[in-house]
């Protein structure tokens, strides 16, 4: 599912406030320039929070789509932040 990135926010509270040392990574680099060449590959994995959502996993992906000024971006809705069941929406991601 595709929703527009202003109904996003990060779940993890001392990144929301701070990015910029995320952003410095290299790490981070690497996603947002492989997002810039090939799009985003992998959705977000969000709460849904009523008409917003919350990102679980993706914190990369979403600081990146952010500066790269994409509009919508693919998410997968997940129950809850339980590890067995992030886990078993992540065992489908691609390794870019």
């Amino acid at each position: 599912m595709k929703i527009n990135i202003k109904n996003l926010s990060l779940l993890n509270q001392k990144l929301k406030k701070n990015s910029s040392n995320q952003r410095a990574g290299e790490f981070y680099k690497r996603v947002r320039d492989s997002i810039s060449e090939k799009g985003i590959i992998n959705p977000l994995l969000v709460l849904q929070e009523g008409d917003n959502y919350k990102v679980v996993v993706g914190q990369n992906r979403y600081l990146a789509a952010l500066e790269l000024g994409i509009k919508e971006i693919s998410v997968i809705v997940v129950p809850s932040k339980d590890k067995l069941i992030l886990n078993k929406h992540m065992a489908g991601y691609k390794k870019f």
